[in-house]
């Protein structure tokens, strides 16, 4: 179950045959395409844009770390529900919890790590403030 945040996102997503594996079973390694996604609308919603980021403080948020539990599969054809929420955050990152459903059913559950990342040096830097402060206004954490 997401974490007691009111700040969420949700993305709707059909599965396609590019999303699975010849069974058409959603491949395991695309979830993580689906995390990416989910997070920067959280950013965009939430706080800033992945973009804007990058035009004013030069850096953009890479997925350090990443723990998905696979509860039941989902099948192409499918609609997907990915809700997203901020179960931590740090003044290094944020860590992300997201579920993806089908009709209400929970088939992923989900954690990620995002870093910023200074875009010259390609080293971690602090959250600007301005965002730090946008993303702890509207969570729990």
């Amino acid at each position: 179950m997401t974490p007691d945040n009111e700040a969420y996102s949700v993305i709707h997503k059909r599965i396609y045959f590019k999303n699975t594996d010849a069974g058409g079973v959603v491949y395991f390694g695309n979830v993580c395409e689906f995390l990416e996604a989910s997070c920067t609308e959280w950013m965009r919603l939430h706080a800033l844009s992945l973009k804007e980021m990058l035009d004013q403080h030069r850096i953009f948020l890479v997925m350090k770390k990443v723990e998905i539990d696979f509860l039941h599969p989902v099948y192409y054809d499918e609609s997907i529900e990915i809700r997203t929420s901020v179960k931590r955050l740090m003044h290094y990152w944020i860590d992300f919890h997201t579920e993806i459903r089908v009709n209400g059913d929970t088939r992923y559950v989900a954690g990620n790590r995002m870093v910023p990342v200074d875009l010259l040096t390609k080293k971690p830097v602090a959250i600007p403030e301005e965002v730090y402060a946008a993303v702890k206004g509207v969570c729990k954490v």
